[in-house]
Formats: structure tokens, C-alpha cells, sequence
């Protein structure tokens, strides 16, 4: 895996000018695909592994396993090659990984009532 893919990375496809596509790459090897559109977000969890320079990604809940070329221009483009088709996403600095707490549902839960006050 490369550290450098790490980090959210933000595009839009010329058959798609409306939506936004978000990749957001974490140190886990989980990667979070957003297509963001006025009416809406659809999100995918993936999980990610790279060999050489091909991006290799599966969908857990749709197994299906997909490579995909990559290069980089300079440090805040990421270009992915796919299907004949050439994409570029560019690096968004203010979402930039950072490494959010898990926690399980009774500690959620626990969260939640602390927020909003324990309730009796």
C-alpha cells in the first residue's frame, strides 16, 4: 500500500458533470466511494490493496474484484486509468485523513445518552 494514496480525494466524471465523486482512502485498507449529487450521496465501502501501480478494490457486500492503473501528477493529483478511460481526482487538503475513534454500539449508545442528557 502506498501512504501517498492515503487521504480524501475528490473528482467529477465528463459522463457525470453533476455529481461529485469522493474516494477517501484509510490506513486499513478500507476505502469509502461517494457519489455526491444535489438529490443525494451514495456510499460504498471497499476495501483496497495496491500492487505496483494498480489500485486493487472489492466490495464486500458485491464481491467483485477490480484493478485499476494509477499514477500521480506531482502530489495532489491522483489519476486513475479504468476501462480505457483516464480519471483524475484532486487531493481536498480540508478532508485530509485523520484517524476517527471506533467505538462499538454500547459505547455509541452510551455517547449518545451523555449528548443529550441521561433521560429517567
Amino acid at each position: 500500500m502506498t501512504s501517498k494514496l492515503l487521504g480524501t480525494w475528490s473528482g467529477r466524471h465528463d459522463d457525470a458533470p453533476e455529481a461529485e465523486v469522493i474516494q477517501e482512502f484509510h490506513p486499513d485498507g478500507t476505502l469509502t466511494y461517494i457519489v455526491r449529487k444535489d438529490s443525494g450521496a451514495e456510499v460504498a465501502d471497499l476495501i483496497y490493496s495496491v500492487r505496483g501501480n494498480v489500485l486493487v478494490t472489492d466490495q464486500p457486500d458485491d464481491p467483485q474484484i477490480r484493478e485499476t492503473r494509477f499514477r500521480f501528477e506531482g502530489d495532489d493529483v491522483l489519476v486513475l486509468e479504468y476501462a480505457g478511460e483516464e480519471f483524475r481526482y484532486q487531493r481536498d487538503p480540508r478532508r485530509d485523513y485523520q484517524p476517527a475513534e471506533r467505538v462499538g454500539p454500547a459505547s455509541l449508545l452510551g455517547r449518545i445518552a451523555g449528548w443529550f442528557g441521561r433521560r429517567r
